[in-house]
C-alpha cells in the first residue's frame, strides 16, 4: 500500500542532485496525470491505479504519496468521489524534468535567453535595446539590409532608437512579423497567438511579404499599430484593441496586465517563472477569460489570485507540478 504521509509536503531540496531532482520531477508530474485522468471513477480505483503503477519502486511511491496528500488536502468535502477532470497540459506535455535542463536547452538553441527572470537592457545592436521576459529566447540575424529578431518563444520589448537605426528592424514570431525604423514596442508569443503592443511611434505588423497597409481594416494581411494599442493574432490576420501605454511590457516591472485573456494564456507567462509545469485539470477553465493585474515575483501565487475570480485554484502537487483545478 501507498504511504501517503511519505514526504506529504512535497519540500523542495536545494542541494539534491540534479539526476535526483530530474527522476523526482518525472514521477510526480506522471502520478499527477493519472490522478487528474481519472473523471469521475471512486477515488479507491484512483488509489489502486496508483499502486498498480508504484509497484515496489520506493521512488514511484514516494511520489504517488506526494500527490495523493496534496490532492486530498485541497479536495472538495462533500464527497469521497474525485470530480471530473479532463487532463489539459499546458506549456507542452513534456515532463517536469524538462524545467531542470532548461537551462541547457536556450544555449543550444538561440543567441539570447532568459532563464526564470527577465533580463533587461540587453543591447543587441547599435540602437536597438530589448528586454527579454523570463522563459523567452531570440536569435538576431541580418537579412538583405535589415536587422531580424526571431522570437522562438517567450516576449521581447525593444527600443528602436531612429536617430542611429536607418535600417528596418523586424522582429519575427510564429510567423508573424513586426516591422519597424524607430519605436518601442514588445511582441508576444503565447499558445499560438502572437501580440504587438506599441508605447511608442509604429509598427507594421502582417505576413513577411504583404505589400500593401491597411490601417483601418480589423483584419488582413499587413496593419499599422499604433502607440497604446496592441494587435493579436496570427499569420492570417489579427485585430487591433487599446492598450495603456504602461501596460505595454509590463513584465519589465514584475506586473502581469491583461484585458480580456484566456486563462492558458496567463498560465504560460506564470509558468515561465516556475521550475516545472502547470496543469489545467478542466479545458474549459484553461479558456475562461479574465482581466486584471497580478504580480509576476510570486508567480504561483500570481496565478492563484488569476484563477480565484473562476471559482478555481492552484494545487501544488510538488515543487514541480502544479494543478489548477476548480474549487
Amino acid at each position: 500500500m501507498i504511504d501517503r504521509a511519505t514526504d506529504a509536503q512535497g519540500e523542495d531540496q536545494p542541494n539534491m542532485p540534479r539526476d535526483e531532482a530530474t527522476v523526482r520531477s518525472a514521477l510526480d508530474l506522471e502520478a499527477a496525470r493519472i490522478v487528474v485522468s481519472f473523471g469521475t471513477s471512486d477515488a479507491a480505483l484512483c488509489r489502486q491505479a496508483l499502486e498498480r503503477w508504484a509497484g515496489e519502486d520506493a521512488d514511484r511511491m514516494a511520489a504517488a504519496g506526494r500527490v495523493l496528500n496534496a490532492w486530498s488536502a485541497t479536495a472538495p468535502k462533500r464527497s469521497t468521489t474525485l470530480s471530473s477532470f479532463a487532463v489539459t497540459a499546458l506549456l507542452g506535455v513534456a515532463l517536469a524534468a524538462g524545467a531542470v535542463i532548461w537551462d541547457m536547452r536556450p544555449e543550444l538553441f538561440s543567441d539570447h535567453h532568459a532563464a526564470r527572470h527577465p533580463i533587461l537592457g540587453l543591447e543587441l545592436s547599435d540602437g536597438v535595446i530589448a528586454d527579454l521576459d523570463a522563459g523567452s529566447m531570440i536569435d538576431i540575424d541580418e537579412v538583405e539590409g535589415a536587422f531580424v529578431v526571431d522570437l522562438i518563444e517567450g516576449a521581447v520589448h525593444l527600443s528602436v532608437n531612429s536617430e542611429t537605426v536607418t535600417s528596418p528592424v523586424i522582429v519575427r514570431a510564429d510567423e508573424v512579423e513586426a516591422e519597424v525604423t524607430g519605436t518601442q514596442f514588445a511582441v508576444t508569443l503565447a499558445d499560438g497567438s502572437v501580440s504587438v503592443a506599441v508605447s511608442e511611434g509604429q509598427v507594421r505588423v502582417g505576413p513577411g511579404d504583404a505589400p500593401d497597409v491597411d490601417h483601418t481594416r480589423p483584419s488582413g494581411p499587413s496593419m499599422l499599430v499604433d502607440a497604446g494599442t496592441v494587435w493579436q493574432g496570427d499569420q492570417a490576420g489579427g485585430q487591433i484593441s487599446t492598450l495603456p501605454v504602461d501596460a505595454v511590457a509590463s513584465w519589465r516591472f514584475d506586473w502581469l496586465v491583461v484585458e480580456n485573456r484566456p486563462l492558458r494564456e496567463l498560465a504560460d507567462v506564470f509558468g515561465r517563472r516556475f521550475a516545472g509545469t502547470i496543469i489545467f485539470a478542466d479545458g474549459a477553465l484553461a479558456d475562461q477569460r479574465v482581466s486584471g493585474s497580478y504580480r509576476l515575483d510570486d508567480p504561483m501565487a500570481g496565478l492563484a489570485a488569476a484563477v480565484a475570480g473562476q471559482n478555481a485554484q492552484v494545487t501544488m502537487i510538488s515543487p514541480w507540478v502544479a494543478i489548477v483545478r476548480p474549487k
